[in-house]
C-alpha cells in the first residue's frame, strides 16, 4: 500500500509494502507529494484507540477467501433543496479526485439536519455522499463548497455511491498492491493505481461482476470508519482484512 497526502504543497508522501501514513494540512484538495521511506517516518496519530493484535501467520490458513462481495449500499442520485440561515450546514465536506464535494461528518444541527428531518429517507443526505452540482453547475470542488456554505437556498445534485465489502485479504500471501492519496481530514481513501501483482487485483480476476478499481475509495477496514489515518494504520498492522469500497462515479471511472 502507498499513500498520498492531497495539499498544493509538497508534504511527505510515506511508502511501505504493507501500509503507511499521510498526513496534510487541514480544508484541501489534492495532490502528489514527495517520497519518504516510511521507516524514517514516526508514527503517532492522536486519538486513535488500541487495535487488536493481528493474528498469527498462518491463522486463516493457507487458502485464499472464496467469498463474495457482500453490496452494504447501492447506487443512487436525487435532489435536494438546502435552506440556509445564519447558522451553519452542520457538515464537514471534502474535494474528491473525481471533482465532486463529499460529506465527511454530520452533526444533529444546522441546515442540513433540518433538511433531512422533514425529509423522506430516500431523499436524506448521509455521510459519504458526493454533491456533484450546485445550483444546476459542476464547478472546481473548494468553489462548489463555497457556494454551499453560503446564506440562501441551495440545489443539490447528490450521488450516493454504490458500498461493498471486499472480504478476506490475507496478507501472509503478499502485498495489497494499491496506492492511495486522501487529506488529513478525509474519511475515505481514494485508490489511483492497482498493481498486476498483488492482493486487489486477484480479488479482481476472481470477481469480474464487483471489481475494485482506480478511483473507488476505502471508506472501512475490518468494519472500522472515521479518519484515514486510523484506517491506514490499521491496514498496515492486521493481516486479514476486510475492505469496504464505495464505487467511483460510473461515468467519472
Amino acid at each position: 500500500l502507498k499513500c498520498a497526502s492531497l495539499v498544493p504543497e509538497p508534504v511527505a508522501m510515506l511508502r511501505a509494502l504493507m501500509g503507511a501514513v499521510s498526513s496534510c494540512g487541514p480544508d484541501t484538495c489534492c495532490s502528489s507529494a514527495n517520497a519518504v521511506p516510511v521507516e524514517d517516518v514516526a508514527v503517532a496519530p492522536a486519538g486513535i484507540e488500541p487495535l487488536p493484535a493481528a493474528p498469527p501467520k498462518g491463522a486463516s490458513g493457507a487458502a485464499e477467501d472464496e467469498r463474495p462481495p457482500t453490496i452494504v449500499c447501492t447506487a443512487t442520485e436525487f435532489v435536494a433543496e438546502i435552506e440556509g440561515r445564519a447558522d451553519r450546514l452542520g457538515v464537514t465536506l471534502d474535494c474528491t479526485p473525481q471533482g465532486f464535494v463529499r460529506v465527511n461528518t454530520m452533526s444533529r444541527t444546522g441546515a442540513v439536519s433540518r433538511y433531512n428531518a422533514s425529509a423522506p429517507p430516500e431523499l436524506q443526505i448521509r455521510e459519504g455522499d458526493c454533491v456533484v452540482t450546485v445550483n444546476g453547475i459542476s464547478e472546481e470542488p473548494t468553489t462548489m463548497m463555497s457556494s454551499i456554505q453560503c446564506r440562501g437556498t441551495v440545489r443539490l445534485e447528490v450521488y450516493r455511491p454504490l458500498t461493498f465489502i471486499a472480504h478476506g485479504f490475507d496478507k501472509t500471501l503478499g502485498p495489497l498492491g494499491v496506492d492511495v492519496q486522501y487529506s488529513i481530514n478525509s474519511t475515505a481513501a481514494y485508490i489511483t493505481s492497482i498493481t498486476a501483482d498483488g492482493l486487489l487485483q486477484a480479488h479482481n480476476q476472481k470477481h469480474t461482476d464487483l471489481q475494485i478499481r482506480p478511483g473507488d475509495a476505502i471508506v472501512a477496514v475490518n468494519g472500522k470508519g472515521g479518519k484515514c489515518s486510523n484506517m491506514i494504520k490499521l491496514i498496515g498492522e492486521a493481516e486479514q482484512l476486510d475492505l469496504t469500497v464505495a464505487r467511483a462515479r460510473e461515468q467519472d471511472c
